[in-house]
């Protein structure tokens, strides 16, 4: 009888020490975080801020659909960079209507695609950005307050749910 006292403290010590395997295994599995953010974000388009040297920066669209066309309006210091309008090229299947700065730091323009181009992925437009002073490090982002920037689908005309990625640059 004496061998078995200690019998439930050392079950209790395994399951503890299998959950414990367990869950560290299920936290640093790296794919299944991949898999259920995907299928989260899978009905939604995702506007990006890409940087290419030497002072360029681009809008791109990915989207599960076709897109009809974008409104964009991007946050920026207007203290350490300047973004010129007149340097603002559409993207291969967008036409852009121009840009316009405004003196609280924002940067805004409309695209819409090229007749009946089923846009999913591709870039809007890019524009060129200007440091004002030697070492800056600064960001550019997406305005997602009320439709400042918006996403809206080929098929019915309406705004897509979206994301953003915005852009950190340093000269």
């Amino acid at each position: 009888m004496r061998p078995f006292v200690r019998l439930p403290l050392y079950l209790g010590l395994t399951v503890f020490v299998v959950s414990v395997i367990l869950a560290g295994v299920t936290i640093s599995d790296g794919s299944y975080r991949s898999r259920r953010q995907s299928r989260a974000n899978r009905d939604r388009a995702t506007l990006s801020l890409l940087y290419t040297t030497p002072d360029f920066v681009s809008v791109a669209v990915s989207s599960p659909i076709a897109v009809a066309g974008v409104d964009v309006t991007v946050h920026f210091d207007n203290f350490a960079i300047d973004i010129l309008p007149t340097s603002l090229i559409a993207g291969p299947a967008f036409t852009t209507t121009g840009g316009l700065v405004g003196e609280d730091g924002t940067f805004t323009f409309s695209a819409l695609t090229n007749g009946n181009q089923a846009v999913t992925n591709g870039i809007v437009a890019t524009f060129q950005i200007v440091a004002r002073t030697k070492d800056v490090y600064t960001s550019l982002s997406f305005e997602t307050m009320g439709d400042a920037t918006s996403v809206f689908s080929k098929e019915t005309q309406s705004q897509v749910p979206f994301t953003t990625q915005d852009l950190t640059v340093s000269f």
